[in-house]
């Protein structure tokens, strides 16, 4: 008989053991009532999220792209044009201006 790391799970098996994991079971609590190890499932979840663009943080490949985006319009032209108070109510562009020209 094989040892318990060394046995070949089904991509089926495999897929059911990150459903649950991600269903929030430990993989300590599947590594007891099924065979492989709890390292194993870990790596197979891991595994299961890279090639579905996931990371550790729980974002998608398109949803961290989305807030690249997003970061790029409020640093690139909103936080430019916006007025804020501290400026006398004026956009950081007309504060630079007037603080050039004075």
């Amino acid at each position: 008989m094989k040892s318990k790391s060394s046995r070949r799970y089904s991509e089926e098996f495999r897929r059911r053991m990150v459903d649950l994991v991600r269903g929030g079971r430990s993989p300590e609590s599947l590594s007891k009532e099924f065979e492989p190890t709890a390292q194993a499932i870990r790596n197979w979840v891991r595994t299961a999220d890279l090639e579905e663009g996931r990371r550790s943080d729980g974002w998608t490949r398109e949803e961290r792209q989305a807030l690249r985006e997003l970061f790029t319009f409020i640093e690139g032209w909103y936080n430019t044009r916006r007025r804020h108070s501290a400026l006398g109510y004026l956009s950081p562009v007309a504060f630079e201006r007037e603080f050039e020209a004075a």
